[in-house]
């Protein structure tokens, strides 16, 4: 795909950004769900696992595990997410009127597209959208400051991966297709040694070369996916122990639970009960949901609720009701 270098008039540059964040949330849905409404403002979804359609009004895609789906300005919008998925949104307010119709553009690329395949930074993204969901609705400049950062972080990893993207396509990253999928297929069935075999290695190769990549061996990946799950749905479901011990491959209850403390700091009946992470574990046990040792959440945010600006009011929702 060759760089298109003119921008139209109805795009605006990274440097001519003023960004905002309007609402943002984090969502786990174990059914299908479909949103028709209007994007007032730039609207970003994260994709953690599963599948999204996005119905524009120019054409239809699709965003799997990894993928950021970048929805433009429109009257009219639509998007379903298709069987078990869990993804996060932000909607962001670009630069005052009337440039907040605009669409971003990027040097080198042109538009930004409305799908782009983040590789690599994907735990970076997400470290993003933690703290979106973590602060937006906090008082204090402090927090102002945070997710202002964050909203140009995000732009920033826009911009990176949407010029790789653009490059001529090379060799398929089979080893972070690998990862993708131990983070993202939550089924009991599958195994380490299930995704070493269709990379054609030895187990042993397998874990080597994982390690030497991402820093963690494969089991610690993929027990690292299944516990921020589990967290999921001990905050969003009914789902006793036992049974979930069981959808995620582990022997019993007890090894479940055993292993969710050790790496969370916080029984899942805690969690449950609707106890923070800070109100149970010292600093050192805090859970790593972004991958990013370090800058850890001070505490799991809700699930399946929008979170909105300090001082902010439901008024705000009327913007995005379609224009008929």
């Amino acid at each position: 795909m060759r760089p298109e270098t003119c921008q139209p008039a109805q795009h605006i540059r990274l440097e001519e950004l003023e960004p905002s964040l309007e609402l943002t949330a984090c969502y786990d849905f174990s059914q299908d769900h479909w949103f028709h409404y209007r994007v007032a403002s730039a609207h970003f979804l994260l994709v953690k696992s599963g599948h999204i359609e996005g119905r524009t009004p120019t054409e239809t895609v699709h965003a799997h595990a990894g993928d950021i789906l970048c929805f433009r300005f429109a009257d009219h919008n639509q998007y379903g997410t298709l069987g078990r998925t869990e993804f996060y949104e932000a909607h962001v307010k670009l630069a005052p009127p009337p440039q907040e119709r605009r669409t971003v553009w990027l040097e080198g690329v042109g538009p930004l597209p409305q799908i782009v395949k983040l590789g690599n930074a994907f735990d970076a993204m997400r470290q993003v959208f933690d703290t979106f969901n973590l602060e937006l609705n906090q008082p204090g400049p402090a927090h102002r400051a945070r997710v202002s950062a964050a909203l140009w972080e995000m732009l920033a990893l826009l911009a990176e991966a949407a010029t790789r993207q653009n490059r001529p396509s090379k060799t398929i990253n089979e080893w972070q297709r690998a990862r993708m999928r131990l983070e993202s297929e939550m089924s009991a069935r599958l195994q380490v040694c299930d995704v070493a075999a269709e990379l054609g290695l030895s187990v042993d190769h397998f874990i080597r070369g994982f390690k030497k990549r991402f820093g963690i061996s494969p089991k610690q990946c993929r027990t690292q996916a299944l516990l921020r799950h589990a967290a999921h749905r001990l905050t969003t479901e009914d789902v006793p122990i036992k049974r979930l011990a069981f959808d995620l491959g582990f022997a019993d209850a007890y090894s479940f639970t055993r292993t969710f403390k050790q790496h969370l700091g916080i029984l899942p009946t805690q969690l449950r009960e609707g106890l923070s992470i800070s109100e149970r574990a010292p600093r050192t046990s805090m859970p790593k949901w972004s991958g990013q040792s370090g800058n850890d959440p001070r505490q799991i945010f809700k699930i399946n609720e929008h979170v909105l600006p300090h001082g902010v009011g439901a008024e705000l929702y009327q913007k995005f009701i379609p224009i008929m």
